[in-house]
């Protein structure tokens, strides 16, 4: 069975709702300081969705907010993207459950209000797992603020998907040049896979399943970190 799990859909509503709110989900130097949805599917479209899949031989697609979370300085407008979010992705899940399933996308960076959604989404609305950004307002979620996120999947076992989010690794090397996707993408990949190491995440919460896009980056090409992917005999897998 072909699953992808880097499949991205975004409901209007929710880009509705990013524009209203705002945020400061990307910094300045690589977009203004605006909430910035990559597009908006129609209910329509999910037709001609799922005969793409069938040309593509991919029974399953995993749906996740690609760069555009609902992450708001304010928790409720963070909640409440959230919620819309989540609640658009399950009742697509309802009508099409032998061809879409979905990531629990977290109101971040309220810790708290995240925890409570994360429950929601896995229990009640049947999520797949977890969806996180690389970082989160210019901090990587390998840090030890987001750690109450890593105990509680550790403790289900669940499956933790990161995308980049789109802010070229802060740099105005890689911003500057306009390669903020092009390049910084892949970099921010293979950051996220580097603080997970740094601060054995993994070995400390072995029972997440790490997904990292993107081929994790230039991670598997990088020969000067030996066994940089496996913790205690565990390869986490880089699945799309």
């Amino acid at each position: 069975m072909i699953v992808d799990v880097h499949a991205h859909y975004f409901p209007k509503e929710y880009t509705d709702i990013l524009m209203r709110i705002g945020g400061r989900s990307l910094p300045e130097a690589a977009r203004p300081r605006t909430a910035r949805p990559m597009r908006q599917d129609a209910p329509a479209g999910i037709q001609t969705r799922l005969q793409q899949m069938d040309e593509a031989a991919v029974q399953m697609q995993v749906l996740s907010p690609a760069a555009s979370p609902p992450y708001a300085d304010n928790e409720a407008d963070a909640v409440e993207a959230a919620r819309l979010l989540n609640d658009s992705y399950a009742e697509l899940v309802q009508q099409y459950p032998r061809r879409l399933a979905a990531f629990v996308s977290l109101p971040l960076p309220h810790i708290d209000a995240a925890l409570r959604e994360m429950e929601r989404g896995l229990d009640q609305l049947g999520m797949l797992g977890v969806s996180m950004t690389c970082s989160c307002f210019d901090r990587s979620t390998a840090e030890a603020e987001f750690e109450p996120l890593y105990e509680e999947m550790n403790r289900r076992g669940t499956v933790l998907n990161y995308h980049p989010i789109q802010n070229g690794i802060c740099s105005p090397m890689i911003n500057d040049y306009r390669f903020t996707v092009s390049v910084g993408a892949s970099l921010e990949d293979s950051a996220i896979v580097l603080h997970l190491i740094a601060r054995r995440v993994p070995e400390r919460y072995p029972n997440i399943k790490y997904v990292v896009p993107h081929l994790g980056g230039i991670i598997p090409g990088s020969y000067w970190l030996p066994g940089a992917w496996t913790w205690r005999g565990r390869t986490t897998r880089f699945l799309s």
